[in-house]
């Protein structure tokens, strides 16, 4: 986007006033139209970063969760091969999968603390609400 110089408006004793608002408001648009543009490239430039960080993990969780489905077929397969058969491998490993499964929902990690406590006010803080009605007058 070209950059516009604004030029600054003096008072001078040709212009009457009706001009100089107009000018005023005519400036006042174009900031808020400049502002408005701002903002829009910011938050572009926002989702931007921020799209493309979403896209990049889930790529590499997409890639990692195909690696570990074929390391646990690998283990099966090995595990059954030592014990006579394949599909006592992969008993065993659907096995271990399933306990950590359920002790990973049991215990229920948090794995981000994202500090949302509770704002508490004590009651000594607090100024007492004024009675209702009609106030009362110091002199009485």
């Amino acid at each position: 986007m070209p950059e516009r110089k604004i030029k600054q408006v003096t008072p001078t004793s040709d212009e009457s006033l009706p001009s100089q608002t107009g000018t005023v408001a005519r400036e006042f648009a174009e900031l808020l139209r400049l502002r408005f543009e701002h903002a829009k490239i910011e938050m572009s430039e926002f989702l931007d970063k921020w799209i493309n960080n979403l896209l990049r993990n889930a790529i590499a969780l997409a890639t990692a969760g195909i690696g570990a489905l074929f390391m646990l077929i690998a283990a099966a397969l090995g595990i059954g091969a030592a014990l006579g058969h394949a599909g006592w491998g992969m008993l065993i490993i659907g096995g271990v999968l399933f306990a950590s499964a359920g002790v990973f929902a049991l215990t229920r990690p948090q794995f981000i603390d994202t500090g949302d406590k509770r704002a508490t006010v004590s009651a000594d803080v607090l100024e007492p609400m004024p009675p209702r009605g009609r106030p009362v007058s110091e002199a009485s």
